[in-house]
């Protein structure tokens, strides 16, 4: 536990079965968040969860929750040194769409969730660590930087 992001799924028998998954990756293991100069301190916990229920237009459609929660480690932005944040929990909740090109004309109306494209493959460690990188604030710093002291 804690090296690895989840793996592919079929988005809509995902959904459809009412799945679940959760488990732990540190941050060190996410090498997007390791682009943008942070890391976590401790794992990064994550879920999803598949489901199915009625659109605004009563449509029978499949959705998909994801949440994470992490502690994040940010580079200063007056020092440059490590400031480890208040911890951060996240959801967010995608509805599916037969294509792309129908999950984006129906994501300019949406408000209540994301509408992504139904994928065979989807890669929900992909899904995971955008989430991550999302709920990261634009800039840390400490409140009173240790080279001030």
């Amino acid at each position: 536990m804690g090296d690895r992001l989840p793996g592919l799924i079929d988005s809509a028998a995902f959904c459809r079965a009412r799945r679940s998954q959760s488990g732990a990756v540190f941050g060190e293991h996410l090498a997007r968040l390791a682009e943008a100069g942070a890391t976590t301190a401790g794992a990064v916990m994550w879920s999803a969860t598949g489901s199915t229920g009625r659109d605004a237009l009563g449509r029978l459609r499949e959705f998909l929750e994801v949440g994470v929660a992490f502690t994040p480690v940010m580079p200063c932005a007056r020092c440059l040194e490590p400031v480890t944040l208040a911890a951060i929990a996240a959801k967010t909740r995608f509805r599916f769409a037969a294509s792309e090109e129908q999950a984006a004309r129906e994501d300019r109306d949406e408000v209540d969730c994301d509408v992504i494209a139904h994928d065979r493959h989807l890669d929900l460690g992909v899904l995971v660590e955008d989430e991550v990188l999302l709920a990261l604030p634009m800039l840390a710093t400490h409140d009173h930087c240790p080279s001030q002291l």
